[in-house]
């Protein structure tokens, strides 16, 4: 498998690239079309945590230059603000995208559309388990530094003190 290695560089130069992630936001009139000259193997479209309404007419459209569309669904729906992907399937797989949480990804090649999702699902539930240790170690974290606390307060007053006597 060739390297992917990340560089900025001109217009010209990026025609038959591998790889091209896009920023939802920053995407002007001409994207698509540059897009459609540059003929990337695979394009990753960021709009999770963009504030991305409605994405819908994006994912259309990189499926009309060719690829198979596949959606990230991150997962940042907690009190401790993690943040972990939660699933990589075809974008037909999500009945509701919920697009401020989902980016696009298209590839050309169904050999590695079969490999990206084989990989990126044995991934999501490795991120959703160290997700799951994260929440249980905070939680761990803040019993002890409470019982901590409760111990120096008990050992500050005065029963604690005549208990010891």
């Amino acid at each position: 498998m060739d390297t992917v290695p990340a560089a900025a560089c001109g217009e010209d130069d990026a025609v038959g690239c591998k790889l091209l992630s896009c920023e939802v936001p920053f995407l002007d009139a001409g994207a698509g079309a540059r897009i459609s000259k540059w003929q990337p193997e695979i394009v990753k479209f960021n709009c999770a945590f963009h504030n991305v309404a409605d994405a819908t007419s994006l994912a259309s459209s990189v499926a009309g230059m060719g690829y198979a569309v596949l959606g990230a669904h991150w997962r940042d729906d907690n009190s401790f603000s993690l943040r972990n992907l939660t699933a990589l399937n075809t974008m037909a797989s999500f009945p509701a995208p919920d697009w401020d949480r989902m980016n696009i990804i298209g590839v050309r090649d169904p050999q590695m559309t079969h490999v990206l999702l084989s990989i990126g699902r044995l991934y999501c539930g490795e991120e959703t388990r160290i997700g799951e240790l994260r929440v249980a170690n905070t939680i761990r974290n803040d019993y002890i530094a409470r019982l901590e606390e409760a111990l120096a307060v008990a050992q500050s007053s005065d029963t604690f003190k005549l208990r010891q006597s």
